[in-house]
C-alpha cells in the first residue's frame, strides 16, 4: 500500500462520521453508489437508449458528484482522468443544469466532487474487506484500484480538507 493511500485511509477512518454527515449535506440526490463501468450498457444513439445503467443494489441517497467521483477514481487511468477531469466535472455540471437543476454552481460542483473523493476510497476499503483478490486476475484488478484510488486522492489532497488529529 503506499503511504498516502494509508495516510488517507487512517484519516477517513478517524472522521467517518464528519465525512458521511457532509456526503448527506445538501443538495442530495439518489446515486448509483458503484457506478463504473461493469455496470454501465453502451448502447447505439439511434436506438434511443445510448446508455443504460444497471446494478442499482447499493443505490443510496448523497451528493450527485459521489458517483463522478467514483467512476473517476475506479474507471480512468490517472494520466487520462487528469487530462480530463476538469471537462467531464463541466459536461456532469452542465447536464444538470440542461435537466433542470438550480441554484447549484459549478463551483459548489467541484467542491462536493472533492469531499465526494472519499466514495472511492471507502469503497475500495469495503472490497479489499469482501472480496476474493487472490487469483492473478484479481490481485492485478486490487493494484490497479489502488493505484488509481490513491492517485486521485493525491492529486486533490483530500486529506488536509479535514481536520488534524481525532475527531
Amino acid at each position: 500500500m503506499p503511504p498516502a493511500l494509508l495516510q488517507a485511509a487512517a484519516v477517513f477512518g478517524g472522521h467517518m462520521e464528519l465525512i458521511e454527515d457532509r456526503l448527506m449535506g445538501r443538495p442530495i440526490t439518489m446515486i448509483h453508489g458503484d457506478y463504473r463501468l461493469d455496470n454501465l450498457f453502451f448502447g447505439r444513439p439511434e436506438t434511443g437508449s445510448p446508455l443504460t445503467v444497471f446494478d442499482w443494489q447499493v443505490t443510496r441517497k448523497g451528493l450527485g458528484p459521489m458517483d463522478i467521483a467514483y467512476f473517476m477514481a475506479w474507471c480512468l487511468e490517472p494520466e487520462h482522468r487528469r487530462r480530463e477531469e476538469v471537462n467531464l466535472l463541466k459536461d456532469y455540471h452542465r447536464s444538470l443544469l440542461q435537466n433542470g437543476v438550480r441554484g447549484y454552481g459549478f463551483d459548489q460542483c467541484q467542491r462536493d466532487y472533492r469531499l465526494s473523493l472519499f466514495h472511492p476510497l471507502a469503497m475500495l476499503i469495503t472490497a479489499g474487506a469482501i472480496l476474493d483478490f487472490t487469483s492473478d486476475r484479481g490481485r492485478k484488478l486490487i493494484d490497479v484500484l489502488i493505484e488509481r484510488v490513491n492517485a486521485i486522492l493525491s492529486d486533490h489532497r483530500v486529506v488536509k480538507m479535514l481536520p488534524e488529529g481525532p475527531p
